[in-house]
């Protein structure tokens, strides 16, 4: 049995974690430690079961709904973007062919041909600068929120084995400090340190 099992939060935070509410878990979870925190101090050894849980949710979170590295939806948004304004430029060609066509029927006077050509690629340039714009502000946005989470993530788990090494003195806290060896090398591995990754798993 957990020994976190007789705190409401953390039972109402499991159920979360379970049907995949990750934010409601997060949201438990946090108030399970406060209130820990609040009744045993920061670094208590009763606190180190809470840190783990947090940080385990918060890195779930991402490994879930990857926002940050090679394969986060931040860069999809990008790519996406950038797909967007591709097709947008593929319907003005086909738009200017169409033009050209009606044009070699009724052929318009040659200076305002011209004008409306400069115009038009003004507009495209305008608008290919905007959607640059939008897409790297949504990757940097991403990218930083992520990061706050992994951040968050590993510094609760690296509490929580500080705490369990510093009052080890059970095999239930050899398997705590198990588990937290591997869900940090799944947040190294998810954060492209290969090294670290094997470092923990080691």
């Amino acid at each position: 049995m957990h020994e976190l099992v007789g705190f409401s939060n953390f039972v109402f935070g499991r159920e979360k974690q379970r049907a995949g509410d990750l934010e409601g878990a997060i949201e438990a979870f946090t108030a399970l430690l406060l209130e820990i925190v609040e009744k045993h101090g920061d670094d208590s050894a009763e606190a180190a079961p809470a840190w783990y849980v947090y940080g385990d949710a918060l890195l779930q979170k991402e490994e879930e709904n990857p926002s940050y590295g090679l394969l986060g939806s931040a860069t999809e948004k990008e790519v996406e973007a950038k797909a967007e304004k591709e097709a947008g430029s593929s319907a003005a060609g086909e738009g200017e062919e169409e033009d050209e066509k009606e044009g070699a029927a009724a052929p318009a006077p040659a200076s305002s041909s011209a004008n409306d050509n400069e115009e038009e690629e003004e507009e495209a340039a305008l608008a290919d600068a905007d959607a640059d714009t939008d897409a790297e502000a949504d990757f940097e946005g991403g990218g930083e929120d992520d990061y706050d989470d992994l951040q968050v993530a590993f510094e609760a788990l690296e509490t929580a084995r500080r705490l369990y090494e510093a009052n080890a003195n059970s095999a239930e806290s050899d398997v705590r400090l198990a588990e937290i060896r591997m869900r940090l090398g799944d947040l190294k591995r998810f954060n492209n340190d290969e090294v670290g990754a094997i470092e923990e798993y080691v």
